[in-house]
């Protein structure tokens, strides 16, 4: 998917950075490796979210809704 392009999922958007809570991508401190642990829900339905949500208000949403749950980690230097 071409970099700001929407996913065809509300808010969700592919390589969007860089503003007031907005992910970054991985950055590990020069020198060093570092290790990223991303967690991962399967939900049976879309998530009433506006784009500047906050973890409480996800969890909330998520509440019963939660199909699966999946790890997924990554070392980067």
């Amino acid at each position: 998917m071409a970099k700001g392009t929407r996913s065809g999922r509300g808010n969700a958007r592919q390589g969007v950075a860089y503003g007031w809570h907005r992910y970054r991508g991985p950055k590990p401190p020069k020198g060093t490796t570092h290790r990223y642990v991303f967690t991962v829900y399967a939900v049976n339905g879309e998530l009433d979210l506006g784009g500047m949500t906050t973890l409480r208000r996800l969890r909330k949403a998520m509440r019963g809704k939660v199909l699966g749950i999946g790890r997924v980690e990554g070392l980067f230097e």
